[in-house]
């Protein structure tokens, strides 16, 4: 498992990098919840508009003192391949992506303005772990997993720690689960790098509860390939190296239903000004419906990302 001291390193290396993204307290949205503060970490305003550049780049950095890869590579539903394009090209590598037949246009064309080379898979009946792997070993590449990796899940730990050194407390850190890298990144950064008394959530919807699941059962369990508008969460199961974080520091999950996700996109975009992908809005679904207690309490929410178009965000709000 990844220790603070992970996460430090990778923060000493992105400080050159990575811009320090915006930090803001939401009165309204702590009045609402009961909460004494609310604070939303937007890495949405990230490289690549979402969180996932930071870990992409830490995995790039430290293959590069082992070896010189001909390529980077990665599988992705848009976020993910989208900051290892980035973080590629800063290291004059170019880039692979397998990305899902059911990808969103948005994301699709982010990955093609990159100059990504895409390849198709079907997410129902293809394995695009192996398929990533055979694809690396072949070509000379460096594969960057999306969450299933150590040093990606020590670069995600330094939003978290970006907090920290910005001399803000918190009692209870909050952010949504897809493989895991994000929120396991992140509890080891409060945990360890904070206070011991910090609590740590992750939030999910019905469809997409592989963690809550795993939670209940001390065990990783696998779901079927959920059909859901939260596209950045269609994973089976979270990945083994978040387990061992979730297992040691997650204090529970929120589980919403989607028409919860929908009030809490539209809530941010009527109370929070902020426009936000569905991933996103999952946390703070929770919090809206009392899913996670935060009364009296000072929350850290990471909003992970906003990557979608207004088109998108028509469709799912109706």
């Amino acid at each position: 498992m990844i220790t603070g001291a992970d996460v430090q390193a990778a923060a000493d290396a992105l400080a050159r990098v990575v811009p320090f993204t915006p930090l803001i307290s939401c009165v309204d949205l702590a009045a609402e919840i009961g909460a004494a503060e609310v604070m939303l970490k937007l890495d949405s305003m990230q490289k690549g508009g979402a969180f996932k550049f930071r870990g992409a780049y830490n995995r790039i950095r430290l293959s590069l003192e082992e070896e010189r890869p001909r390529r980077v590579v990665a599988y992705s539903s848009g976020n993910h391949g989208n900051a290892v394009a980035i973080a590629g090209e800063m290291f004059d590598l170019p880039c692979t992506v397998f990305i899902p037949k059911d990808i969103s246009n948005y994301k699709r064309m982010a990955l093609e303005e990159r100059g990504a080379t895409l390849i198709s898979y079907d997410r129902h009946v293809e394995d695009r772990v192996s398929m990533a792997e055979e694809y690396a070993i072949a070509e000379g590449a460096v594969l960057v997993p999306p969450f299933d990796d150590p040093s990606v899940i020590a670069g995600q730990g330094t939003s978290t720690l970006e907090v920290i050194n910005a001399g803000r407390t918190f009692d209870i850190l909050i952010a949504p689960i897809g493989g895991g890298g994000l929120l396991a990144g992140n509890a080891v950064t409060a945990k360890e790098l904070a206070t011991d008394d910090v609590l740590v959530y992750g939030a999910e919807t019905t469809q997409t509860d592989a963690a809550a699941r795993s939670l209940r059962e001390g065990k990783i369990v696998t779901i079927p390939p959920p059909e859901t508008f939260v596209d950045a969460m269609r994973k089976t199961a979270i990945g083994n190296e978040p387990w061992k974080v979730f297992s040691r520091y997650l204090d529970g999950v929120g589980v919403v239903g989607e028409e919860d996700v929908i009030e809490a996109l539209n809530y941010s975009l009527r109370i929070l000004k902020l426009i936000v992908e569905p991933t996103s809005a999952v946390p703070l679904a929770a919090l809206l419906k009392g899913r996670i207690p935060v009364s009296g309490k000072r929350v850290l929410l990471i909003i992970s990302g906003g990557n979608v178009t207004v088109e998108d965000l028509t469709n799912i709000l109706g």
